[in-house]
C-alpha cells in the first residue's frame, strides 16, 4: 500500500487539492469532503495512466514543511494496489 500526502487550501469560496509527490495530479470542489473524493479519484486514475505509459509511480513520502494561510487540511490517501490486479 502506498500513501500520498494530500494538501487541501481555501480560495475564496471553492477548495483546492493537491499531492506534492504526484505533480499534475489536483483537484477542485465546493467543499472539503467534494475535494477529497476528488482527489482520491484524480490520484487513481494519475496513476494508472501512469503504469499504462509505462511510467514508474512516484514515491510517496514527502517531508517538506507545508505552510500557508490557505492550508485547511494536510492528510494522506492510501492507494492499495491489490485492488489493480487487472493490470
Amino acid at each position: 500500500m502506498l500513501e500520498y500526502k494530500v494538501i487541501i487550501e481555501k480560495e475564496g469560496k471553492s477548495y483546492g487539492a493537491y499531492l506534492p509527490d504526484v505533480p499534475g495530479c489536483v483537484a477542485t470542489g465546493h467543499s472539503v469532503g467534494v475535494v477529497k473524493k476528488r482527489i482520491s479519484e484524480a490520484l487513481e486514475n494519475h496513476l494508472l495512466e501512469m503504469l499504462s505509459q509505462g511510467y514508474s509511480l512516484p514515491r510517496s513520502g514527502s517531508v517538506m514543511p507545508f505552510e500557508g494561510s490557505n492550508i485547511v487540511e494536510i492528510g494522506v490517501i492510501e492507494i492499495d494496489f491489490r485492488l489493480w490486479v487487472h493490470l
